[in-house]
């Protein structure tokens, strides 16, 4: 059985990579959409590489249920029994 959890975001980098970080200690599958930021570290991405997490991007702000929905799909797809 494989667990994951979806954390939308805009605009607030540094609170979801802390976020991220520490629920990745506890389930299999991290995914952060990142839903049409205007202001992100160049950092960001490098960082969620490294620790295992992997980034969804939309090209603009869908709104927060557009983001879960889009993460839903591709992890439903990829197996994920809970999300």
């Amino acid at each position: 059985m494989k667990t994951a959890c979806i954390i939308p975001h805009y605009n607030h980098a540094a609170t979801v990579l802390a976020a991220a970080s520490g629920a990745r200690k506890y389930l299999d599958d991290v995914r952060i959409v990142d839903d049409g930021s205007t202001e992100l570290p160049d950092h960001f991405e490098a960082e969620l590489k490294k620790q295992g997490i992997q980034l969804i991007r939309h090209k603009s702000n869908l709104g927060k249920g557009a983001a879960i929905r889009t993460a839903a799909e591709v992890l439903a797809s990829e197996g994920i029994d809970y999300m």
